[in-house]
């Protein structure tokens, strides 16, 4: 209760910031890279991106408060499930990205298919008051260090509907790729978005299709962040990292620093702050031997851990690796073992939100994607060089944090309490 009193003050602040926000024309339907283009950018042709306008007075504020909260809510049970399916590799994706991806779904479905939409993300909104609340809080946490990069692809055998694009894709910036969808084209189309996205680091996520009326949705974001405490490289060292399939050698950062920190029976917690404050990287570290007791405890307490309020000051000897994490996983089975079902079957589904009214077909979700890529180096997330070091001795009351075994790591907005971004780290690799 006292989270959500905090998050409804924000989100009034937030209305008074936002009020110089200016609006721009709808964008238009992208088409996807032709046969020949697979290496090209998917986004070349693309309108530019639209900005939300303005909310009026009469926007709820509850509204955002109430869209964080299902925001986390939904990808923390999301992070569950993909850690007791990915037992030995990372996953990574964007609570905010992917919330607002399945926002134009739920905005396109009826009948069974709307309520299980529902169910799934736990919306306590109807549609268009979900489209809206979240398309506010993106014009206000996007920026040149976030950004979405969401995308729907559709057969133009069927074809979105105009009030489709103007409702929903343009103000929740998501991009709409329609073509033939023939022989190589859908999954070229989809791999090349993958492609752009993360600088050629992740460049198949989809092999072949056999769909004829294809529909795939893509969870995108590209993120770029500074540390405020840059690590030196002059400390990194060469150490161990326990993966679950054994132990890897890998270049570890190390540095003395004052940071946000807390801990209890079940875990330790240190937080970054980035960007000169704008966003904050928090790193959950189980307790050695307690994997079991954290698993457990994570239902209930993670919410707790990545709470909007900075911990406590400390001074803290920390070792983290310098990795790289990628992601262009298909979700569709972790969604399914959540509850999604109706709308994968083409006997079932019902996006006619979406269809053109000249020719609306059964048309089932084929797979959703989450595509990103993260570099954490020492001068941060996503960033080619370190900044200036900071020169710190080591205190007699610092806490000894070493990140040599999984982790969680959670990028937050300080300005929202919107989850960025959101990982899993099961193994690491030296950054390439």
């Amino acid at each position: 209760m006292i989270r959500k009193f905090l998050l409804c003050l924000l989100c009034f602040c937030l209305l008074a910031v936002s009020a110089c926000s200016s609006p721009a024309s709808p964008a238009q339907e992208t088409p996807a890279p032709d046969e020949g283009a697979q290496s090209a950018s998917p986004g070349a042709s693309a309108a530019p991106t639209p900005t939300v306008p303005a909310p009026t007075d009469a926007f709820d504020p509850t509204l955002v408060s109430d869209a964080l909260m299902q925001t986390e809510d939904f990808s923390l049970q999301l992070m569950q499930n993909l850690r007791t399916a990915y037992t030995d590799r990372n996953t990574l994706f964007s609570p905010l990205a992917f919330n607002v991806s399945m926002a134009a779904l739920y905005a396109a479905a009826e009948g069974d298919t709307e309520e299980e939409l529902r169910l799934l993300m736990g919306y306590q909104t109807e549609p268009a008051d979900a489209v809206q609340t979240l398309s506010y809080l993106i014009s206000t946490v996007d920026s040149a260090h976030f950004t979405l990069g969401n995308s729907l692809h559709l057969t133009r055998r069927v074809g979105f509907s105009e009030s489709f694009l103007d409702n929903v894709t343009t103000p929740l910036r998501i991009t709409t790729y329609s073509q033939d969808y023939a022989d190589q084209a859908t999954f070229q189309a989809l791999n090349a978005c993958a492609e752009l996205l993360t600088d050629g680091r992740v460049s198949t996520i989809l092999s072949s299709t056999a769909a004829a009326d294809t529909l795939y949705l893509l969870s995108a974001f590209t993120l770029s962040a500074s540390f405020d405490l840059p690590f030196d490289p002059a400390n990194t060292v060469r150490a161990s990292f326990e993966s679950p399939t054994g132990l890897t050698v890998t270049d570890m950062m190390v540095g003395d620093f004052t940071l946000g920190y807390a801990e209890d029976e079940y875990m330790q917690m240190v937080s970054l702050p980035l960007n000169g404050g704008g966003m904050e990287m928090r790193l959950i570290l189980p307790r050695e031997g307690g994997e079991q007791a954290f698993d457990e405890a994570f239902p209930q307490y993670a919410d707790t851990w990545l709470a909007p309020e900075t911990p406590a000051a400390q001074s803290v000897h920390l070792s983290l690796p310098a990795f790289t994490v990628n992601s262009g996983e298909s979700y569709r089975d972790i969604l399914t073992t959540m509850g999604l079902s109706t709308a994968l079957r083409a006997q079932t589904v019902d996006f006619t939100g979406m269809l053109s009214d000249s020719l609306v077909l059964p048309t089932p979700l084929n797979d959703v994607f989450s595509v990103a890529s993260l570099t954490i180096s020492e001068g941060g997330v996503n960033v080619a060089e370190a900044g200036t070091p900071v020169a710190a001795e080591p205190s007699e009351e610092s806490v000894e944090l070493t990140f040599d075994r999984p982790f969680l790591l959670a990028v937050t907005d300080t300005q929202t309490g919107a989850l960025l971004a959101m990982g899993w780290i099961n193994t690491v690799s030296e950054i390439k």
